[in-house]
């Protein structure tokens, strides 16, 4: 549960991404009123991975910026998926401002059937979202993945009215932030030689 939410009424963004092909679709709801609450978020057991020394407080943790809650939800997702043996189905999720930081709910998860999709809703609290592009058999896939795709970018630029930025987690473990098109790629985060415990690069 989230602990502060916008009580201006906005539109909702649904998002339904296609992470593992490359592709993300975004639609606008009608605008509803959001009530603000005060219950505090739930927070999940912190998980580690000892062969790759990385380390996710997990969902309802508070964190001091967006990048810090962006990097930790991914490696969350990754090493869920890891743990649970199905690290070909997509993941993802949003960032949203609470009192004190930014946090994120549990993360969704691509079905069965269609691994390489997962959905789920932008709403108005929140700052940004994330998503993984799980590694594929075929060299180019992986090779494509490693750019937002072309509906993740117009997700960003066209779709979503308030340019909400997305943090990817591609095939090689990097993890890029997308705010536009007339914006740099920025590295983030590369899960495969973490410098700290959030992951950040050097520099970040």
């Amino acid at each position: 549960m989230r602990s502060v939410r916008s009580a201006i009424p906005t539109a909702i963004v649904i998002l339904v991404a296609l992470a593992g092909l490359g592709c993300a679709q975004l639609s606008q709801a009608p605008p509803i009123a959001v009530t603000a609450f005060d219950a505090p978020p739930p927070v999940v057991a912190p998980l580690d991975d000892p062969e790759s020394g990385l380390t996710a407080q997990g969902p309802g943790t508070v964190f001091p910026s967006i990048e810090a809650a962006a990097v930790d939800a991914l490696t969350y997702a990754y090493l869920s998926a890891k743990a649970a043996r199905n690290v070909e189905r997509a993941r993802g999720g949003s960032i949203y401002a609470t009192r004190g930081g930014y946090s994120y709910d549990e993360i969704r998860v691509a079905g069965r059937l269609v691994p390489q999709r997962v959905s789920y809703t932008l709403e108005p609290g929140d700052v940004a979202r994330f998503v993984t592009y799980p590694r594929d058999s075929d060299r180019r896939v992986n090779r494509r993945n490693e750019r937002p795709s072309h509906l993740d970018r117009r997700g960003v630029s066209v779709e979503d009215p308030l340019h909400r930025p997305v943090y990817v987690l591609h095939p090689s473990l990097m993890i890029r932030e997308y705010r536009g098109e007339d914006q740099e790629l920025t590295e983030v985060a590369d899960l495969r030689r973490p410098s700290s415990e959030s992951g950040f690069l050097a520099g970040n």
